[in-house]
């Protein structure tokens, strides 16, 4: 098999969402006769909230290695920042702490030793220098910094092809300019980022509608690898009919709009106050300030629960229990498609979408079949009614199931689409 190399910062037994893509191609590319050697951080706790993201690790290097992959977990060293946030609280020292993470962010664009995680691009760089065969390296971002791992490799070992996986959009992105109030950085990260590039073969990115911003402002070749689900090999376990699980599973961000939904929430439990109906918001307590987002808009509405990050075969039992599950848009991202959509696709369950993004979440939904979208309270209210009468019936809620639609969106089909664009290289 062909060795090929795979750097994040984010991949099992880290429960974050970001690290199942990474983890999936590593797991499955020995089909198409690859040998794939991921490199990541070590991750010894579970994440609670992002500031466990910034904990130390033991300084031991783990190896996981089987005939198919292998994995090199390497220790983090938090920056100095990081250190003061985990020794003192996310309250304490808050202007010493912004002065160190912008030094950090300023000095990372030009010297890769002030980035934590450099001891990936140390690892890289020493496989390769062993191995003159390794022709092909992939990158995940975020963190964007590995990037500049991917241009300095390709520097100093030319042989190799190297490409740049964006989850997320970076300067391109809309919010960025709102979100960074730093001119400075702003510059620099722009500069950075088209110097990171350049030598990239290719880059891809997980949305269809913007990767077109990428593609101009780098002036490089990009291809479009959704995330996609990972198809379901057990069976559900026998639910209880006399609840309705409505289930919105992973991290709600501020700027998604939850209220017209949770009014029609409120509007069918007073009408209904007998009704057995559950909300659940499994693993939003993640951000600071979500959970009292999420029961601010619920008041005396005891139908609604939200949970801290669980177990993922936890998480999984629970989604095969849930009869329908819920979608949030991101306000301003109109033309992508989250990962939850596609989380809850094998499931193959209809999708309440509240409200209408207008957009790449209502496209994929009427695409498949798997949609219910709603925008106004009173809406809710009538589908919850018409959910709340099937149930007494027994029934399922009828959706028309486009299976050929779902099946394109399956992780195996993504992965064959990204080996056909490295085999190309």
């Amino acid at each position: 098999m062909e060795k090929i190399i795979i750097l994040s910062f984010y991949y099992p037994p880290c429960n974050l969402t970001a690290s199942q893509r990474p983890f999936y191609w590593a797991e499955n590319l020995h089909q198409y006769d690859y040998f794939p050697i991921v490199i990541t951080r070590r991750w010894d706790h579970k994440i609670g909230d992002f500031f466990d993201i910034a904990k130390a690790t033991p300084k031991e290097i783990v190896i996981d290695e089987n005939q198919y992959r292998k994995v090199i977990y390497l220790p983090y060293i938090p920056s100095l920042k990081d250190k003061i946030i985990t020794k003192f609280g996310s309250n304490r020292m808050i202007l010493l702490r912004k002065m160190l993470s912008f030094f950090e962010l300023f000095i990372q664009n030009f010297i890769s030793f002030f980035i934590p995680y450099n001891n990936i691009y140390k690892q890289a760089r020493q496989l390769l220098s062993e191995d003159k065969s390794i022709k092909h390296v992939l990158i995940t971002a975020n963190p964007f910094q590995l990037f500049f791992f991917g241009y300095l490799l390709k520097k100093e070992f030319p042989h190799i092809n190297w490409i740049g996986d964006y989850r997320d959009e970076w300067t391109t992105s809309p919010k960025y300019e709102i979100n960074n109030s730093s001119t400075i950085l702003k510059y620099l990260e722009k500069k950075s980022e088209k110097k990171w590039l350049s030598n990239a073969s290719f880059f891809t990115y997980v949305n269809e509608s913007y990767i077109h911003r990428i593609k101009s402002f780098l002036n490089i070749r990009g291809e479009t690898i959704y995330n996609g689900f990972v198809e379901l090999n057990q069976q559900a376990t026998k639910k209880s009919n006399d609840e309705i699980l409505i289930t919105f599973s992973g991290t709600l961000y501020n700027h998604q709009p939850i209220e017209e939904f949770a009014k029609g929430v409120i509007l069918f439990h007073k009408k209904y106050p007998t009704a057995k109906i559950k909300i659940l918001y499994l693993g939003a307590d993640l951000m600071v300030g979500i959970k009292n987002k999420i029961l601010s808009n619920y008041p005396d509405t005891p139908v609604v629960e939200v949970t801290k990050r669980i177990d993922r075969v936890l998480a999984n039992e629970i989604l095969h229990q849930t009869d329908l599950f819920l979608m949030h848009p991101i306000i301003g991202m109109e033309g992508v498609v989250p990962t939850k959509v596609f989380d809850y696709m094998p499931y193959q369950k209809p999708i309440i979408l509240c409200p209408n993004d207008h957009g790449a979440i209502e496209h994929t939904l009427n695409d498949t079949g798997l949609g219910i979208i709603i925008d106004q309270a009173e809406e809710v209210l009538q589908a919850l009614e018409k959910i709340y009468l099937h149930k007494q019936n027994n029934t399922d809620f009828p959706i028309k199931i486009n299976h050929l639609a779902i099946q394109k969106y399956s992780r195996s089909a993504q992965l064959k689409l990204l080996v056909e664009l490295i085999n190309q290289e």
